[in-house]
């Protein structure tokens, strides 16, 4: 897969995800303004929310690489995504991700359905995850934990801030070698 089709690719479902969010929002969550949703919210608690929410997900993410197969873990898209961006670009995407999956799981879904069906269509939504079971339990626990954040602070910026900085601490420890991901069975054809 090429950069640019990568690049094309994020764009694409991130806008299609942006959309959905938009219109649910229009027809379900109406009395809730997009101002109210993306209130920045500067409190010494939302601030102990996020450090303890973003340290959560940093070791759920580290227990899961430290005691689980790494071919179980395995993604070939994120290792394109590390192996053709450098760390700025990938800040960029992670960044933008995290605004638009933020906006309609927690500011949307989780209004209208909970913090446990919203994390179980966040998670559903990775949909290159469902052969992956590690990988989508991994991230069905991400959702609790930022749903649980935009819970108790009520500052959409509180999971989006998480949610970027797992994305971008995670590419960081990748690409400096602190965390291992690499596909196990393709290791073994090339070695054969």
């Amino acid at each position: 897969m090429t950069k640019k089709l990568l690049l094309i690719n994020i764009f694409l479902s991130q806008t299609i995800i942006l959309i959905v969010a938009l219109v649910l929002k229009k027809l379900l969550v109406n009395d809730i303004s997009l101002q109210t949703i993306f209130t920045l919210n500067l409190s010494l608690p939302n601030f102990i929310v996020l450090g303890l929410g973003s340290s959560a997900l940093l070791l759920l993410q580290l227990l899961f690489h430290k005691y689980l197969p790494q071919e179980k873990l395995f993604d070939e898209i994120n290792s394109i995504l590390l192996e053709k961006f450098p760390l700025p670009v990938l800040a960029l995407i992670f960044f933008g991700s995290a605004i638009v999956e933020e906006l309609l799981f927690r500011g949307i879904v989780q209004n209208i359905l909970g913090i446990w069906l919203a994390s179980l269509l966040f998670s559903l939504i990775h949909v290159r995850y469902l052969k992956k079971i590690y990988i989508l339990i991994e991230v069905y626990l991400m959702g609790l934990i930022l749903g649980f954040s935009y819970h108790l602070t009520l500052s959409l910026w509180i999971p989006i801030l998480s949610h970027f900085t797992i994305n971008f601490v995670t590419a960081f420890l990748i690409k400096k070698g602190y965390i291992k991901m690499e596909n196990k069975m393709e290791n073994k054809i090339e070695n054969s």
